[in-house]
């Protein structure tokens, strides 16, 4: 539709992190860099599909003018541990790992004849490819922390008789007041000069997150949300806190956040992971548990059985794995990902009809991965490619 801005408005049909900017003979996408770059990529659980990257390459390719500003300037994540009524065949009986001396819940003798525990490959917290689900929590927020707090685990699994329910929405309890998990200062990185310093605190990390229960129950998994601040001095905050939806706009008891009183956005609904071991627990008990990210998805762990990060070594380390989550919602992702996967098999093909040939891209591959700095390459994917060559 015409309007009056057609003469000064251009739509690049591009992803962002290919832009360019003209310069040094060269032309490009912008004829300079921006004053102000604003950009929404994110999911529930804020990350997944590229936010991180995005704001990365911002800085790298000198998009931003210097002084110029990045919306949102900062993001924040909280979490909480939560008792979370899932179905059925994701849920283990609560006294399967109830502290000695508990009572059975009367959940366990309904227990179902047969193991249904396959059918969760298809439920919603893999069909986000990180581990995580979104979930209205917003619309059963008020009960979740009005709800009596109990001494011990519930009797019958998650979300026990008496319990106060959502209109709609899941059921769900508060069993810790939420910590703040994760912080990006998306602005550092996407700032003109921010280097690689500025872009690796957006890296994979790990968090340890230490909860004391308000409410016993049975811990079976994390919710988390995160803020959006736009100017990045906490005057002007977008939140999806489910708590922030309530009429009178109150946080969770010790909730995140500073400066003026976030915006709730219902754009998002709240993120839920699933923990790999359901614990009862108890008004009082510590809850140590450990949040990682491998700048596409954010997941928790009891602290100690592992939490991926995307470095080598750790749960969820596996680069396959980060790729498939990150293709699952990226599609500039899925398209290098295809790239790789047509360079492997031709690879694979000169090995077997051009062995000379293939001898000279070994030899490169190994000149590489043993004096990286000087090759211009990164060590870790040199030294990966070049085993993937002599395989």
């Amino acid at each position: 539709m015409a309007t009056a801005l057609c003469d000064r408005v251009r739509v690049v049909h591009k992803d962002g992190r290919a832009l360019e900017v003209s310069g040094g003979g060269r032309g490009g996408d912008l004829g300079a860099p921006a004053d102000v770059v604003v950009f929404e990529v994110f999911d529930c659980g804020l990350i997944g599909e590229g936010a991180l990257h995005i704001a990365a390459a911002v800085g790298a390719r000198g998009l931003l003018a210097p002084g110029g500003a990045l919306l949102p300037a900062r993001a924040a994540v909280w979490a909480a541990p939560i008792e979370f009524d899932r179905p059925a065949p994701w849920r283990a009986p609560a006294s399967a790992h109830a502290p000695p001396g508990a009572a059975a819940g009367a959940g366990d003798a309904q227990a179902p004849c047969f193991d249904l525990s396959p059918l969760a490959a298809y439920g919603p917290a893999s069909a986000a490819g990180g581990g995580y689900f979104a979930a209205d929590l917003a619309a059963g927020a008020a009960a979740a922390a009005a709800a009596p707090a109990r001494d011990g685990a519930a009797e019958g699994g998650p979300a026990a008789p008496g319990d106060a329910a959502p209109a709609r929405g899941p059921r769900w309890r508060l069993l810790a007041p939420p910590q703040r998990a994760f912080a990006f200062d998306l602005a550092a990185a996407g700032a003109w000069g921010g280097g690689d310093a500025a872009a690796g605190a957006l890296g994979p990390a790990t968090e340890p997150l230490r909860f004391v229960a308000t409410s016993g129950g049975v811990c079976n998994a994390v919710a988390f949300w995160f803020d959006l601040d736009l100017l990045g001095d906490g005057a002007c905050t977008l939140t999806t806190d489910p708590f922030a939806a309530a009429p009178a706009g109150r946080r969770a008891p010790d909730g995140g956040g500073s400066g003026a009183q976030p915006v709730y956005a219902p754009s998002w609904r709240q993120a839920v992971h699933p923990l790999p071991a359901e614990r009862a627990v108890r008004r009082g008990d510590a809850l140590a548990l450990t949040a990682g990210h491998d700048t596409y998805s954010i997941s928790f762990a009891w602290d100690g059985s592992g939490c991926g990060d995307g470095s080598a070594g750790s749960v969820g380390g596996d680069e396959g794995a980060v790729g498939a989550r990150a293709a699952a919602s990226d599609p500039a992702w899925a398209g290098l990902a295809a790239e790789v996967a047509a360079l492997q098999g031709a690879l694979s093909r000169q090995a077997a009809q051009a062995p000379a040939r293939h001898r000279g891209v070994a030899r490169a591959a190994i000149e590489a991965a043993a004096r990286p700095v000087a090759a211009g390459a990164d060590a870790r994917h040199a030294v990966e490619l070049c085993a993937r060559i002599m395989v």
